[in-house]
């Protein structure tokens, strides 16, 4: 893993995108609601926080980034021209497994238009490389959505379909198993996606068994075009870097090719997911399709955060008695141009939470 350059992560997210090629996004933090009502089957979640304008339209606080740039990208040059952007902006929606609604800070890109394998490799070699700034142990997973859904075409029911791909994204072996009798699944197929499932390891080490497990049809169609994603990372030595997991399993409504996801140690939940899509619809007709991601600052911060010490200039400890001359000392200090923390004797100043350059400690007989 490589050590982050200097500087804050947003900061050397930035340079890194646009060392890129990609152009910064820039945004409101509302749109017209109609943007996401038409397109909810693409949201993370059914709530939209809304507002009406003085002109009686109804707003919507922005939901998801991808749709916003979709839609201006479209409406400016159409979905035959290719476009390159980054962003740093919060969305406001129910995180999951939560009641309320939440800002979320997002940082990552969007390639918009005619792509191909190049242009998708390259958003995942930027996935890779933001999570290295993070400067935390990470790790990178992917797989693509037309090999479970060309393995499990032949299940008509679509409660059926997601029923089975909850099961493996949750890695549970033994429901799907009992769910795949129950939809009729055949015994080979029922094998072979069970054997996928069991597969981590890099994606240039799994390749030819990904392939002699998806034979025939459109899982072996999307498996070949992993493949080739394979092919390209190795090209550039990234390859051993992402990792195959079948469990990355997105909404097939919305994702339709390569899908990832990345984890830090330390870390609980996803920090950044991302993956190739189609069908997006803007309000003027322009189908928008691409490949991005997302990253997920705020968990990142909270966990840089989590035991680092305050850092002073001077920390000024004082008992009772020496409350006015520690409050003197302290602005003296301040004037002077340094940073001044005054703490009660008993408000853990000896508790490892303070770094400071210089100590004062004050009682009613002035400096001890």
């Amino acid at each position: 893993m490589n050590a982050p350059a200097a500087g804050g992560l947003p900061e050397r997210l930035s340079a890194l995108y646009e060392r890129c090629g990609y152009e910064q996004f820039r945004m409101s933090k509302f749109e017209e609601y109609d943007i996401y009502s038409a397109n909810k089957r693409f949201l993370a979640g059914e709530d939209i926080l809304t507002f009406t304008d003085k002109n009686g339209k109804l707003m919507a606080l922005k939901p998801d980034i991808t749709l916003s740039i979709v839609k201006n990208h479209g409406a400016l040059f159409g979905a035959s021209r290719l476009g390159k952007y980054y962003y740093r902006e919060s969305v406001y929606r129910v995180p999951r497994g939560s009641d309320c609604f939440s800002e979320i800070t997002q940082t990552g890109v969007e390639c918009v238009g005619v792509t191909d394998a190049v242009s998708e490799c390259e958003v995942i070699l930027m996935a890779n490389a933001s999570l290295s700034e993070t400067g935390m142990k990470t790790v990178l997973e992917i797989s693509h959505m037309g090999i479970l859904g060309g393995m499990l075409a032949g299940v008509g029911s679509e409660a059926r379909k997601h029923e089975l791909m909850s099961c493996v994204a949750a890695k549970n072996a033994h429901g799907f198993k009992a769910s795949a009798d129950a939809a009729g699944l055949d015994s080979e197929t029922t094998e072979k996606i069970l054997n996928l499932s069991s597969i981590s390891a890099p994606i240039s080490e799994c390749a030819d068994e990904i392939l002699s497990l998806t034979e025939g049809g459109g899982a072996e169609y999307a498996a070949r075009e992993l493949c080739t994603l394979s092919e390209l990372l190795s090209a550039v030595g990234e390859a051993e870097r992402v990792y195959f997991d079948l469990s990355v399993v997105y909404d097939r409504t919305y994702y339709t090719g390569a899908v990832f996801r990345g984890f830090a140690e330390g870390i609980p939940e996803r920090i950044l997911s991302g993956g190739r899509y189609s069908g997006l619809v803007t309000r003027r007709g322009e189908v928008g399709e691409g490949m991005g991601f997302a990253l997920y600052t705020d968990p990142i911060e909270r966990k840089a955060d989590m035991g680092v010490a305050r850092r002073v200039d001077c920390l000024i400890v004082y008992g009772e008695g020496g409350e006015c001359a520690a409050l003197k000392i302290a602005d003296e200090k301040r004037r002077d141009g340094k940073s001044a923390l005054l703490m009660r004797e008993d408000g853990g100043a000896s508790d490892g939470g303070v770094d400071y350059s210089e100590l004062i400690r004050v009682g009613k007989e002035g400096i001890l």
